[in-house]
């Protein structure tokens, strides 16, 4: 027997470049929304960037 479980999940619907600004959806170009890059993480233990830091 199968049981299921309702699941909130969210979906990125634009990305806005920091250095240019400029916008684009998945609906634009297809090859540009799968090659953006984007960077996030927080510093750990003995970081250089900080103990608990947040990066992006």
């Amino acid at each position: 027997m199968r049981e299921n479980r309702d699941r909130r999940v969210l979906e990125l619907a634009a990305f806005t470049c920091d250095r240019c600004g400029r916008r684009i959806t998945p609906d634009d170009d297809q090859w540009e929304w799968y090659e953006k890059v984007s960077l996030d993480w927080r510093g750990g233990f003995g970081s250089v960037f900080g103990e608990g830091a947040q990066m992006s």
